[in-house]
C-alpha cells in the first residue's frame, strides 16, 4: 500500500470513493470536488490506496492558530472495513505526524469516535499526539 500526503493525490474521479468511506463514520451527507479542493487549501489529506489506485483508507489534517502555538486536528480518518487490522491506520498517522512535524506543529490532537473505546491505543504517538475520545450523540 501506499501513502499519498498532498492535495494533488485527489482527482474527481475519487469522490465517490472518499463518499463510500465517509459513510463509515458517523456522519450524514456527501461531498463534493468542489468542497474538497477549499478543505485542501487549507488542510492536508491523506490518503492511502490498494494496487488498483482506489482509496482504502484516509484522513485529514487541519491546521489551527491557538494563543500557544499551532495545533494539528486529525478528522475524517478511516480505513476500509475490508482493510481493517492491517496496520493502515498506524501508516496514516505516521505520515500526519511526520508532516506535523515538518509544519512544526506544537501538539496534534484527534477527537475519535469509536464503538470500542479501547482500540484508541493504536492510535497513540508517544510524545506528540494527544488522544481525545469523544462519545457519539
Amino acid at each position: 500500500m501506499k501513502l499519498s500526503c498532498n492535495e494533488n493525490s485527489i482527482r474527481r474521479e475519487d469522490v465517490e470513493r472518499i463518499n463510500d468511506l465517509l459513510k463509515q463514520l458517523p456522519v450524514e451527507g456527501e461531498i463534493s470536488y468542489n468542497y474538497l479542493e477549499a478543505i485542501m487549501a487549507s488542510a492536508v489529506v491523506f490518503t492511502i490506496r490498494d494496487y488498483r489506485r482506489s482509496i482504502v483508507g484516509m484522513a485529514t489534517l487541519a491546521v489551527v492558530p491557538t494563543l500557544t502555538g499551532r495545533c494539528g486536528i486529525i478528522q475524517d480518518m478511516v480505513v476500509d472495513e475490508d482493510y481493517r487490522g492491517r496496520g493502515l491506520g498506524k501508516e496514516l498517522m505516521k505520515g500526519i505526524l511526520n508532516k506535523a512535524r515538518t509544519l512544526g506543529l506544537d501538539k496534534v490532537i484527534s477527537p475519535i469516535m469509536l464503538p470500542g473505546l479501547d482500540n484508541h491505543k493504536s492510535f497513540e504517538i508517544k510524545d506528540y499526539c494527544q488522544v481525545t475520545p469523544c462519545l457519539a450523540a
